[in-house]
């Protein structure tokens, strides 16, 4: 029984309002407790803004690198779904189109990444759902479980900038 329904059913009975306190300070004190226990990977894993605030972070310094694993040791590894954040190099081009990312949107559930017109185009041609179209993904996607992500649609705009300062500097070489 949650602590909140726990004092309805005290108060409902009219019970004495000490009694009422103690039950409130003695559940709070086990939350407090259970949360202390919990890896810093519990906490804050699945947390979408501390995780997006961190790769913000992370772009500011280490432009261009891939971010390390978001706690060191403290993911479960007995269940996959509390893998948090890998160090895995970020593609920035769409699994639909192969084009780069153009107004990128990322599904909620298996978190990958495709430009918003192709995966429209795809949820539309196939009554609002489909299997995710990145090769060896088993989830589903839905117009709903969609985002826009605006820091992946910066991070593919430095990256076409860099691309382009490279080309043209290869340029000037050949030129040379």
């Amino acid at each position: 029984m949650d602590i909140e329904t726990e004092l309805l059913s005290q108060a409902m009975r009219h019970a004495d309002a000490d009694d009422v306190a103690q039950s409130y300070e003695r559940s709070w004190k086990r939350s407090v407790t259970k949360y202390e226990k919990q890896s810093d990977a519990q906490k804050f894993g699945r947390n979408g803004q501390y995780r997006e605030f961190r790769e913000q972070v992370w772009e500011v310094n280490h432009e261009g690198e891939p971010m390390p694993s978001l706690f060191e040791g403290g993911e479960d590894s007995s269940d996959d779904d509390d893998l948090v954040v890998s160090g895995a190099r970020l593609t920035y081009k769409c699994p639909i189109s192969m084009a780069w990312l153009n107004n990128p949107v990322t599904s909620r559930t298996c978190k990958h990444s495709y430009s918003k017109d192709s995966i429209m185009s795809m949820l539309r041609a196939r009554h609002g759902s489909c299997p995710c179209p990145v090769a060896g993904c088993s989830h589903t996607v839905n117009v709903r479980d969609l985002q826009p992500d605006r820091l992946l649609e910066r991070k593919v705009a430095r990256h076409l900038r860099q691309l382009e300062i490279e080309q043209s500097q290869t340029e000037y070489t050949l030129i040379r």
